[in-house]
């Protein structure tokens, strides 16, 4: 009697913690059970039409476009008024959540997606999409994890081009066999004999599917995958090409590539915290999986069980073995959820140096817009930020040995230090092959840029630097017309609409001489401006001035507020030398010598 007793207490006692947890996740599911219908049909909206937007068009359709929509169509169902009724939908409904899970994310980014959530939300529409996916993919990190996600060899991965010979032969043993098929670099039209698999126009025969393939019928195997991948960065895709496929755009953006280079940063500086964060990372999904596995253990035991329970040993024992084992899981995830979070904040420290690198990486893009001879990859630019990273090699001592406010200041002094090797590293890169004409324009462009970044000039500064401006109607002149040209005159009351050449035009007005003067010498840049605006004036705003006045000194003055700003490198060109490229290359990093 006092044996079985024992044995019953020992049974309540595993199973008290289990009732409770179980009792918590019964009501979270009844919850989730409640939100689920809005949910779903939120997420197949965000898998069916988010795909080819930017990360701000997507928040915008989804929280001012999906969301109303959906809460008037349950308003409609529930009397009109909306009074009484709960939206079966979740107020802060994380999309990624619902279409997948962290292992599976932990796995694409093992498969070298990178891990910003623009491409994390790229990943669960095309896994979660019905139709075939069109990648619009210009840095080509879609393909790269296309290629590592269907490497298996049961998918027995093809990749094909428009116009490759043995396309067709490729494509007919994939769909008879249940094959991968991936199409790169599409341009915006498609062979029409691909219309059939794109449409999935299959035909059904019994317990078998066809689809018509050019002039024959092939097997149509349900493990068949397709995808579509072109480089082109704003394709024009006829109609029927966007109804049949899902577009993606996997185009690297701003911010999506600003939180790819801080996980690239952290890695270089700080491996410790980047495999910590790796192992946690894998060590909450196989948690996960085990309490999975321990709480269907527990059921399977509960149910099999026979006769009386309390008298059955293997079972109570097992039973306490498995609340054991979830007690040490639990706190172990809580610790690690606490590592985490500690670990992202070190890791935003870096975040100035991401920015800036990002920054880098849209200045170079955008330089194909001087000349079409200028087009770099993020490939190779990540080649070039790694250099940067290299050569400010490591300082100090180890963190241990410091304090807290010291640590802080090593921080920056180090992220100080890497913003000016890897800037400088890009732009020796970049200048190696720019035209020598074009070369005072790059490094005005880096300066104005790294300056609006940093909040310390601002945007409509810049723009009337690089475009100028004119008043419609600038007024009288008064003295000034004696010497001064019309057309300029236009041009300094133009300025006026900033804030500190408020009320510019009526001081030159009463110092025309002074000014006179200076519009007459010769070397204006290095002249000392008349009057007290001189004292508040910034070296943008004397840009801005010459910009107006004298633009034949603009070029000259560009150089000496570059200098003074970034440094003599930048303006100062070193002599080419063989030795320091070569040490840029490598087996898979050819040089080209361009001759005109």
């Amino acid at each position: 009697g006092g044996r079985k007793l024992n044995l019953a207490q020992r049974l309540t006692t595993a199973l008290s913690s289990e009732n409770q947890r179980w009792a918590e996740n019964v009501v979270a599911l009844k919850q989730k059970d409640k939100l689920l219908p809005g949910d779903a049909l939120l997420a197949s909206a965000f898998v069916a039409y988010m795909g080819p937007f930017t990360k701000p068009f997507r928040v915008h359709l989804m929280e001012n476009v999906f969301r109303p929509f959906l809460e008037k169509e349950f308003r409609k169902i529930s009397n009109g008024t909306g009074e009484g009724y709960t939206f079966p939908l979740s107020q802060n409904m994380d999309v990624v959540a619902s279409l997948t899970t962290n292992a599976d994310v932990a796995q694409w980014n093992a498969d070298s997606l990178p891990a910003d959530v623009v491409s994390t939300e790229n990943g669960c529409i095309v896994c979660n999409s019905n139709r075939w996916p069109l990648i619009i993919d210009p840095q080509l990190q879609g393909i790269s994890w296309i290629k590592q996600k269907e490497s298996a060899p049961e998918r027995n991965l093809k990749i094909v081009r428009l116009g490759q010979h043995d396309l067709i032969q490729k494509l007919e043993i994939a769909l008879e066999n249940g094959y991968t098929i991936l199409i790169e670099n599409l341009g915006e039209s498609i062979d029409a004999v691909l219309m059939p698999v794109i449409q999935r126009s299959t035909i059904a025969r019994g317990n078998k599917q066809f689809i018509k393939l050019g002039d024959k019928e092939c097997d149509f195997n349900p493990k068949f995958r397709l995808y579509l991948h072109t480089k082109l960065s704003n394709p024009h895709y006829p109609p029927e090409i966007q109804a049949e496929t899902t577009l993606v755009n996997f185009t690297v953006t701003m911010m999506g590539l600003e939180d790819q280079l801080l996980n690239l940063v952290v890695e270089k500086e700080r491996p410790d915290l980047a495999s910590l964060s790796n192992s946690l990372v894998q060590q909450q999904n196989e948690f996960t999986i085990q309490m999975n596995q321990l709480e269907d253990d527990i059921l399977h035991k509960l149910a099999a069980a026979e006769g009386d329970i309390t008298e059955n040993v293997e079972l109570i024992e097992g039973l306490e073995k498995t609340k054991e084992t979830c007690d040490i899981i639990q706190q172990k995830s809580e610790l690690a959820k606490k590592t985490q979070r500690d670990i992202l904040v070190t890791s935003e420290k870096y975040r100035s140096v991401a920015n800036r690198s990002a920054l880098l990486f849209f200045l170079m893009t955008d330089l194909v817009k001087i000349h079409t001879y200028y087009i770099y990859s993020l490939a190779a630019f990540q080649q070039v930020f790694y250099r940067g990273i290299e050569i400010s090699g490591s300082d100090g001592p180890t963190e241990s040995e410091l304090t807290d406010d010291e640590k802080e200041a090593k921080v920056k002094a180090r992220c100080d230090k890497l913003l000016n090797n890897i800037t400088l590293s890009v732009f020796n890169y970049v200048r190696r092959g720019l035209f020598e004409a074009d070369k005072l324009t790059v490094a005005t462009l880096l300066t104005l840029k790294i300056l609006v970044n940093d909040g310390k000039v601002d945007a409509d500064e810049v723009e009337f630097l690089v475009n100028g401006g004119s008043s419609i109607d600038p007024g009288n002149m008064g003295p000034l017309q004696e010497w001064m040209p019309e057309s300029i005159w236009a041009k300094v009351k133009a300025l006026e609409t900033l804030p500190r050449f408020k009320g510019f035009g009526d001081s030159m007005q009463s110092d025309s001489d002074e000014w006179r003067d200076w519009f007459d010498t010769e070397q204006a840049e290095e002249a000392q401006i008349p009057g007290e605006i001189s004292t508040i004036l910034s070296a943008i705003d004397r840009l801005m001035l010459l910009r107006a006045m004298r633009p034949d000194r603009l070029m000259n003055s560009l150089a000496s507020f570059v200098t003074n700003t970034m440094g003599k490198d930048y303006i100062s060109q070193k002599p080419f030398s063989m030795s320091s490229a070569f040490e840029e290359t490598n087996k898979r990093t050819p040089m080209f010598f361009v001759l005109f």
